[in-house]
């Protein structure tokens, strides 16, 4: 029953941080791409740096809907949520001091945040995020420097986006 209340507890309260983050993330990796793309001058990646600050705005103005009482799966999956998305924004910044690919990285740490989401919260519809964005996270280690971003968009969509429009729709139901 906990696991009910709980799945029903994240999917009213937490797709709109996916759309949010996950529209954001797109956006920001279309400009830089399109701007290195077509310019050549790699300083256009300092974008990135974009990404937190209206992101996080956004999520600030618009707000999450507040639970009378979450449950402790509840809680224990947001405690793992932040802890992901310290990691994420570790390896984002790792991006500008080194050249090692970790957009894998990033990917994979989200895949892995929609696997364990899916098997705690017994939502099978999360799995395919999962599953779709390991591949792509994997696909990443043999992607061209030219297309990573591209490919990282696809994942960005695998693992955010599309989630949080089946998140969406669920809680509609």
């Amino acid at each position: 029953e906990e696991v009910e209340i709980t799945r029903k507890q994240v999917i009213s309260t937490e797709y709109g941080a996916l759309l949010i983050w996950g529209w954001t993330t797109f956006i920001v990796a279309f400009a830089v791409f399109l701007s290195v793309w077509f310019t050549g001058n790699r300083m256009w990646e300092y974008m990135w740096l974009a990404q937190p600050v209206v992101g996080g705005l956004i999520c600030l103005v618009k707000g999450k809907p507040k639970l009378t009482s979450p449950t402790s799966l509840y809680k224990m999956l947001t405690l793992v949520s932040r802890i992901m998305i310290g990691t994420i924004v570790i390896c984002a910044a790792a991006a500008f001091c080194t050249v090692f690919n970790v957009w894998f990285f990033i990917l994979a740490i989200l895949s892995l945040w929609n696997g364990v989401s899916a098997f705690l919260l017994d939502y099978p519809r999360l799995r395919a995020a999962c599953f779709g964005g390991l591949a792509i996270s994997f696909g990443l280690l043999y992607t061209p420097e030219a297309y990573i971003i591209p490919v990282f968009m696809s994942g960005i969509a695998v693992t955010l986006i599309t989630p949080g429009y089946i998140m969406r729709k669920d809680c509609k139901v």
